[in-house]
């Protein structure tokens, strides 16, 4: 999948250890995020991702990050990434995942003690 940023911040900690080392607590969750970020790049779709196993745990979300998904890094540790570019929804809204070639990194977080 082709892999975009919502801004430079979030694409300078996604590509850059040192800027993801002022966000993620240790060595050991930044070496996770680059992986679970070239695990990503290499699905064709958002459907090809195991949803619910451990790694990648994909799961969209809910609340006020609904349309986002997921996926873990560690820990509490999460990559939130939105659909981008052309996809189909279903008539309820949600995404058909064998349409999204293309994801937006929006958050790189740790989101369960908001």
């Amino acid at each position: 999948m082709l892999i975009g940023y919502v801004n430079k911040k979030i694409e300078g900690i996604c590509t850059s250890k040192g800027k993801a080392r002022k966000v993620l607590p240790d060595d050991e969750h930044i070496n996770h995020l680059f992986h679970r970020l070239s695990l990503l790049a290499a699905y064709s779709t958002l459907a090809e991702i195991p949803i619910h196993s451990s790694p990648p745990h994909l799961h969209p979300l809910k609340g006020d990050r609904k349309g986002s998904w997921a996926v873990f890094i560690k820990s509490k540790w999460r990559v939130c990434f939105r659909p981008a570019g052309e996809c189909r929804y279903k008539p309820d809204g949600s995404v058909v995942p064998q349409t999204v070639t293309e994801i937006e990194i929006v958050e790189v977080v740790d989101y369960h003690d908001d």
